[in-house]
């Protein structure tokens, strides 16, 4: 298999790692702004970046980092949601005008934390073409996608993995 030519110029497996991770995700980024562009039309692409991925429960998660949980109206069942992601969100948000921008921060890094450690707890047992085949699966992984999305799944990898690697390494 050959392996493309800017994978080669990186020496350091945790940088190859990076990289990977940082490649998956401008893809999944770029194939969202294509699918909007296309079936909503031409918008400004701070709009279009800022809305790609605002469905579902992101919808809820900006609700409550904005006006955290309320105890009347229909509000009122958004306490389901657990609050650290909002917490986090409402604190890396300087304007609540980019919000979806503060929550697709906290998810991205977030998840690039988890793969970090994946790699790293890789390494304690496997060598490292192991430990990058692992963040590589992650990344490629068919619902991999909801890591870069404004959900809780990559704060909660991160939390996990990192865990997990801490118990493992006994700090």
């Amino acid at each position: 298999m050959r392996v493309p030519r800017i994978l080669r110029k990186v020496h350091h497996p945790l940088g190859m790692a990076i990289l990977i991770v940082l490649l998956s995700k401008a893809l999944v980024f770029c194939l969202g702004y294509v699918v909007f562009y296309v079936s909503k039309g031409p918008a400004p692409p701070l709009s279009i970046i800022m809305n790609q991925f605002y469905h579902w429960d992101s919808v809820y998660y900006i609700d409550i980092a904005k006006n955290w949980h309320i105890n009347q109206g229909t509000s009122q069942n958004l306490i389901v949601f657990f609050p650290l992601y909002p917490v986090l969100i409402r604190l890396t948000t300087l304007n609540f005008a980019y919000i979806n921008l503060s929550a697709l921060l906290v998810s991205n890094v977030s998840s690039i934390i988890a793969t970090l450690f994946m790699f790293k707890l890789a390494k304690l047992d496997y060598d490292n073409s192991t430990a990058i085949k692992a963040v590589l699966y992650l990344c490629v992984f068919p619902t991999a996608f909801f890591l870069s999305m404004m959900y809780t799944e990559g704060l909660f990898l991160a939390l996990t993995i990192t865990s997990f690697y801490c118990a493992r390494v006994g700090k």
